[in-house]
């Protein structure tokens, strides 16, 4: 493990900059440059044979949002527009985009995890308030090629300038994937590398983190979506941390996945140096198990959802080791 942690952030380029050089120095991609298009530059780092790159921009749904575009390839996107559409060449279908909201910077600080193979992002925006990006390699269950993935919050809908929740099913939570059934770029979501049959290196070969599916392609995580409720959320709910006996227990990353040919899901593996928790009685950078750095997923309930989206007792947890 090896984690760094900043007591500033100049801006969001620092901050680009800063994940890509820790991903470089501990879990083994190389740094491909940059490449310049009209006013956007597009950072890329690598690693076997998987692009995966990075642009920030905006958009405005009722207000002004901020965020870094993000998607895996088997090339370079060297085009600024491809960075934010649906399909544009090889690789994920849709983007994936981690959302900083109305903040361009400075930022509070940042803190960046690895085990070795996957790298973990949170970003603090204001005091409270936090937003997440994670990308590598999950550890998978059984032989099978792929494995690489891509997730982040990104927040989507907006009314009368408060932030909808995160339980609006267009918004798109850390290793979750919303349960938006629109197959459109406008709701960026996660994805996973998983090759079906022969290899194509074509978008084919990722599968979509949510609730729909799309290219006999399908993946879930943790899923606390809109209307949904999965195992891990009924326990996280239920079992604590709650005043019987302040426990916090903490939930591996687990990924599913549909097998195509039979249809039916199969427990692929796990994101490694992550877990989800309920944080309802802890605070933001709370150490809990002695090495385990907790996290909202983006802020608790109380907070100001005119900042950015509140996350109920929803956290994240990575494991904090030198």
């Amino acid at each position: 493990m090896a984690f760094s942690e900043s007591t500033a952030v100049a801006n969001i380029t620092a901050f680009i900059i800063a994940f890509i050089n820790f991903a470089v120095a501990e879990a083994g991609f190389s740094n491909e440059g940059t490449t310049v298009d009209g006013d956007d530059t597009i950072y890329h780092i690598a690693k076997g044979g998987v692009y995966w790159n990075f642009m920030t921009d905006n958009f405005t749904q009722n207000v002004v949002q901020y965020g870094i575009y993000a998607r895996m390839s088997f090339a370079k996107v060297v085009i600024s527009a491809n960075m934010k559409n649906t399909n544009p060449q090889a690789g994920q279908r849709q983007p994936s985009r981690m959302s900083y909201y109305g903040n361009t910077g400075p930022f509070v600080k940042y803190f960046l995890y690895t085990e070795g193979i996957a790298v973990h992002c949170v970003l603090q925006i204001f005091t409270g308030v936090f937003t997440h990006l994670s990308f590598g390699n999950m550890i998978k269950f059984g032989t099978w090629t792929g494995g690489e993935y891509l997730t982040a919050n990104s927040a989507f809908w907006v009314t009368g300038g408060v932030y909808n929740n995160w339980e609006y099913q267009r918004q798109n939570l850390l290793f979750d994937g919303g349960s938006c059934n629109l197959d459109s770029f406008t709701y960026p979501v996660g994805y996973v590398r998983h090759i079906v049959g022969t290899q194509s290196d074509d978008q084919t070969d990722f599968a979509r983190i949510g609730f729909i599916t799309v290219n006999n392609q399908q993946c879930r995580m943790v899923s606390p979506a809109y209307n949904v409720k999965s195992l891990i959320e009924d326990f996280i709910d239920i079992c604590g941390p709650i005043g019987y006996n302040v426990r916090a227990p903490l939930f591996p990353v687990y990924v599913r996945m549909i097998e195509v040919v039979t249809g039916r899901w199969i427990l692929s593996g796990y994101v490694p140096g992550a877990r989800v928790l309920n944080v309802l009685h802890l605070t933001g950078e709370s150490i809990v198990e002695n090495d385990w750095i907790v996290f909202p997923m983006i802020q608790k309930t109380g907070g100001d959802p005119y900042l950015a989206p509140l996350s109920d007792y929803w956290g994240v947890a990575y494991k904090r080791e030198a």
